[in-house]
């Protein structure tokens, strides 16, 4: 992703407040009938394309679509929590923070509560986790 560091962070912050909706999006889209009235179906490991080619082949064009639309959100969850991984391996309250702020949509000062560190630490922590996400999500 092109653009300057404040956009890459402005950008990281709204996949994390999405990431509840992209959760509920590909629950609904795996349990939705495809045309031939079969729940699609796709496991996050390696069997994806194998799943695809077992799908019915006459298939209308919606059900193409939902597939498509489910692989995309399937791929940005998966960056996303790879993303959280990662980060949590080094800094783990860094994660905590970015989870209860902006995928729980917590308020500042609950975070801060339930995290037990100041206003002031929060604000710190909250600039450096929104870059180091930002940076793995744009790597």
């Amino acid at each position: 992703m092109a653009g300057s560091r404040n956009e890459k962070e402005q950008y990281a912050i709204e996949l994390l407040k999405r990431y509840k909706w992209l959760a509920g999006r590909i629950k609904l889209l795996e349990k939705q009938p495809n045309g031939g009235g079969l729940p699609i179906v796709l496991d996050s490991g390696e069997d994806k394309q194998q799943d695809l080619h077992n799908q019915p082949q006459s298939l209308p064009a919606s059900s193409y679509l939902s597939l498509r639309e489910l692989q995309e959100l399937q791929w940005r969850k998966e960056l996303l929590d790879r993303a959280l991984e990662l980060l949590s391996e080094i800094r783990p309250e860094l994660v905590k923070l970015l989870r209860l702020r902006y995928i729980e949509g917590r308020l500042v000062d609950d975070v801060a509560t339930e995290l037990c560190i100041s206003r002031k630490t929060f604000d710190r922590w909250r600039v450096r986790a929104i870059a180091e996400f930002a940076h793995l999500i744009s790597s």
